[in-house]
């Protein structure tokens, strides 16, 4: 049988350049279907999207979601570098939360601080030179919001009565400043019901 796009002069390989590229490229079914739609007057354009290259699009996306998720680490692998960084803590401490920040120094050493339900705790690896640091909740004696320079409002200071760990380049201060502040609350919380209960039980022994 003979194909409709033969009854134009233009649609034949021969008088239309364009259509002859098509054919020779191995797209000769998407060039007959062009031919027909240009016999009746319209423009050429529009005809060369395709179905298959706007479905593309979708595939795409999936697979850019895909591979976000990969790079991004789960819950499960941060607990597991928490525990290996911070080996000498108890066993039972687990990840509560942990944000990108920086400890300020003679340097600033960026890196990462761990919260837990007992500690705090700060860790920098710069050209493999590491700074650790952790602070048992029940020692700090301080907690303030802080401004880098006076100026910019992203740090934190955590006082004990040893020491002063100035933390800044936090990324939202505030949300950063209120976990912390209530994992210190907490602590306190146990740490008085601790010596209430202790003190009950020496007083017992006492009036016996």
């Amino acid at each position: 049988s003979r194909s409709t796009a033969s009854n134009s002069p233009r649609s034949t390989p021969g008088s239309s350049p364009s259509l002859r590229r098509r054919v020779l490229g191995g797209r000769g079914g998407e060039g007959e279907g062009s031919a027909d739609r240009s016999a009746g007057g319209g423009s050429e354009s529009p005809q060369l999207t395709t179905p298959s290259s706007t479905s593309s699009y979708p595939a795409a996306t999936r697979h850019f979601t895909r591979n976000a998720k990969v790079l991004s680490p789960t819950y499960k692998q941060r607990n597991e570098d928490f525990r290996k960084i911070f080996k000498k803590l108890p066993d039972t401490e687990r990840l509560i939360v942990d944000y990108s920040c920086a400890l300020q120094k003679d340097i600033l050493l960026q890196g990462r601080l761990y919260l837990s339900e007992n500690w705090i705790c700060f860790y920098s690896n710069i050209f493999r030179w590491e700074t650790t640091i952790t602070i048992l909740l029940k020692d700090v004696t301080s907690l303030t919001k802080e401004k880098t320079a006076k100026l910019i409002p992203n740090a934190i200071q955590i006082c004990t009565d040893q020491e002063k760990h100035f933390f800044t380049s936090f990324g939202a201060r505030d949300r950063s400043y209120m976990m912390i502040f209530r994992l210190w609350q907490n602590a306190l919380m146990d740490k008085v019901r601790f010596f209430t209960e202790f003190n009950k039980t020496i007083r017992k022994y006492i009036f016996l």
